[in-house]
């Protein structure tokens, strides 16, 4: 049996699974955490560095159908759309 973890950062988002005492983290093709960053793309829900791509600015928040740094949402009750 594997346990599975999650790490939701607001710059970063990192998952990784504990098996036999050892952790493998599951990173990008980069060997890096995935931004925490979401690009609602048409019917498309693309995630990490390809979304971080479509912004042009470093700004947290939404940006057109670009979410950057959901974690600094939650809780605050605002909706995101």
């Amino acid at each position: 049996m594997a346990d599975f973890g999650l790490d939701f950062g607001t710059t970063n988002s990192v998952a990784a699974v504990v098996q036999g005492g050892k952790v493998r983290p599951l990173l990008d093709r980069e060997n890096r955490p995935h931004p925490s960053v979401v690009w609602y793309h048409g019917a498309q829900c693309v995630v990490g560095r390809e979304a971080k791509a479509q912004l042009d600015t470093p700004t947290a928040g939404v940006i057109g159908d670009v979410v950057r740094s959901p974690k600094s949402f939650l809780g605050t009750g605002e909706q995101i759309h």
